[in-house]
């Protein structure tokens, strides 16, 4: 990795830490302290909503230095702002070690977590789904659990699957396929299992929004056949938030968005995104070491298998997006495959 990267990506850890995961229960030491009152007037609560590594753009090229891309909901003129509220053009963070160059990117909408309704036997990559009193979303692929041997799951996200692990009981609670029809025992297609996160909100950062559950024997033979695509998910990419360097091109198949090509923009990131919790409120919590990219987009997509395009390589699972600005998260398929046990089917 260049000198450049590891101090955007330094910076980027930093900032997360200082200020997108919730109150300090330490001291911070010396440098921690400076960088934490030099960038405290930025935003962070009511502007920023996302930081991560990318390319510097600059009008139609962007493929330019990397840089820490500060996402904002307005950018406002130097004018207006107050001296300790301007985001310098270049980073003077003592923590990090070294200097990183900037860049302001404005995003128009709301980022929030993102499903037909006819009924699909056996199951496929791509279908909707969901927890039996959950939002819906997006079946991502069909995998199995070195815990379970001998057994087939589906899987998704937990905000979809497994009401972000709030009151929820694994081994128990069924995931449908769809929602429409008012007797839940015809809708199952399986059972929520424990292999699942459980989101922080207000708190620390969250790495996964992901669960996995046991598909029932009844619902056929499921396969990794993307719904209405001649092509199937046959590879899981190895890669870290940090190797996805910018610029991979993409292609997303969700329950509402088929086919849509996209391309990453920031590889090292972390987010703000407002998710509905069970008791129907949105709540804000931070993600990080996730992919942002530049994609259509719609809610019911969460979940919905992100490919390398025109291949059947799996780069990652979709968890949230804004519709307006073209713009959605991924997590990287390779850390969430090895860190939870799973493999593809």
């Amino acid at each position: 990795m260049t000198t450049s990267f590891v101090h955007a990506a330094k910076a980027v850890d930093l900032l997360t830490a200082l200020h997108m995961t919730g109150p300090h229960k330490r001291p911070m030491g010396k440098q921690r302290t400076t960088d934490y009152r030099q960038s405290r007037h930025w935003g962070w609560s009511s502007n920023v909503v996302g930081i991560g590594v990318s390319r510097k753009t600059a009008g139609e090229d962007t493929k330019g230095p990397i840089a820490v891309t500060i996402y904002v909901r307005r950018k406002f003129a130097e004018s207006r702002l107050a001296r300790q509220q301007v985001i310098p053009r270049e980073l003077r963070l003592p923590a990090i070690g070294g200097t990183v160059i900037t860049d302001l990117v404005q995003l128009q909408g709301t980022l929030i977590g993102h499903a037909p309704a006819d009924r699909i036997r056996p199951l496929q990559a791509g279908i909707e789904a969901a927890h039996e009193f959950g939002d819906k979303g997006t079946l991502c692929a069909i995998v199995r659990w070195q815990q379970r041997p001998g057994k087939v799951f589906g899987l998704g996200c937990s905000h979809t699957f497994a009401r972000c692990g709030i009151d929820v009981n694994p081994d128990a609670d069924l995931v449908e396929q769809p929602q429409a029809v008012a007797d839940l025992n015809k809708n199952s297609v399986g059972t929520l299992t424990s292999n699942f996160s459980t989101i922080a909100f207000g708190g620390p950062a969250n790495n996964f929004d992901f669960a996995v559950f046991e598909i029932k024997d009844p619902t056929g033979a499921p396969s990794n056949l993307i719904i209405d695509q001649a092509r199937s998910i046959q590879s899981v990419d190895t890669r870290s938030a940090e190797e996805l360097s910018s610029q991979v091109e993409t292609e997303l198949f969700g329950a509402r968005t088929q086919g849509a090509s996209g391309t990453t923009l920031a590889f090292h990131s972390s987010w703000k995104v407002g998710l509905h919790k069970p008791d129907g409120t949105i709540g804000n919590a931070t993600f990080t070491k996730v992919v942002a990219y530049q994609t259509d987009c719609s809610e019911g997509d969460s979940g919905a298998p992100v490919l390398e395009k025109g291949k059947g390589n799996l780069l990652g699972m979709h968890f949230a997006g804004i519709q307006s600005s073209r713009f959605g998260l991924f997590m990287p398929a390779g850390p969430l495959f090895t860190d939870k046990g799973l493999t593809l089917v």
